[in-house]
């Protein structure tokens, strides 16, 4: 087995992310976040990311501009609105520390990667 070929676990694939565990579980649930594997057909099977996988996502989130980000908001909130009536939600509070940013709106199910 190859080092793409590992498979990890919510942990690590977590911490490969640079998010917590959680948001990684909540991003599973909505359908959100890199594919994954379960091992097992009961709701307690262990759940595993092959790390190609992982990196390929993380590949296909890099944008070159906001313009191009904002092209994704657009095509997110399509069947809701318009972006912007929806983006202020996702926007950091006065005084929120900048690496806390990304994490409040993964929490929020905005897939910002």
């Amino acid at each position: 087995m190859t080092h793409q070929d590992d498979l990890l676990t919510s942990v690590e694939t977590a911490a490969l992310l640079g998010i917590k565990n959680n948001t990684l579980e909540i991003w599973r649930g909505r359908g959100h976040g890199p594919a994954f594997i379960k091992l097992g057909t009961s709701p307690q099977a262990a759940v595993r990311y092959r790390r190609a996988e992982v990196l390929r996502w993380i590949e296909q989130r890099i944008y070159a501009s906001t313009s191009a980000l904002m092209s994704f908001f657009k095509d997110f909130f399509s069947p809701l609105g318009t972006p912007e009536r929806f983006l202020h939600c996702w926007l950091p509070k006065e005084g929120t520390r900048s690496e806390d940013v990304g994490e409040q709106a993964l929490m929020r199910g905005l897939d910002t990667a």
